[in-house]
């Protein structure tokens, strides 16, 4: 492993550290950067870099570093009713690696991909928490994210459109 891995290793931990932890409150619930900052770099980075990083952005949470949304951390949030979405963060990380390595990223291939990401993320999550909190509202939930999903998708797709043209020039 050479310089051009754990440089873009090393930015991607800094940016899930300090950005993917951050949340603004625009309603009833806030909205996390989390998933903006996982489909972006998932985007823009080799396979094996996304799925290394994401791996130590899990274990560090679960060690103690405030890195999860809002920035919380701890074993629980890995087994909890929220754990679904923190795993697939993995699944949502190789499924836009590969969107984005076998389609042209422009802004609306970009915006839509960061949807279904969106999307997917929610499979998991949403299992997780119906196994896990008895009478959970599953659709007041799903309602309550779609404002934040949206606008996390089209700046995901702006994000994507525009740097990931940048790095296939560096290439």
């Amino acid at each position: 492993m050479d310089k051009s891995f754990f440089q873009p290793l090393i930015i991607a931990l800094l940016v899930l550290f300090l950005i993917a932890p951050l949340s603004f409150d625009l309603g009833p619930l806030p909205i996390t950067m989390q998933s903006f900052v996982i489909i972006s770099l998932a985007a823009l980075l080799k396979r094996d870099i996304i799925l290394l990083a994401l791996l130590v952005y899990l274990i560090a949470g679960a060690l103690g570093l405030p890195v999860y949304g809002g920035f919380t951390h701890g074993w629980e949030k890995l087994f909890g009713p929220t754990a679904g979405f923190l795993w697939g963060f993995l699944l949502v990380g190789l499924f836009v690696n590969y969107e984005a390595e076998h389609k042209e990223m422009h802004l609306f291939n970009a915006m839509v991909l960061a949807f279904k990401a969106h999307f997917l993320l929610l499979i998991p999550g949403f299992l997780v928490l119906y196994f896990s909190l008895a009478g959970v509202d599953l659709w007041a939930t799903f309602t309550r994210l779609i404002p934040g999903l949206i606008i996390k998708s089209i700046f995901a797709g702006i994000v994507i459109s525009k740097t990931r043209s940048y790095f296939s020039a560096q290439e």
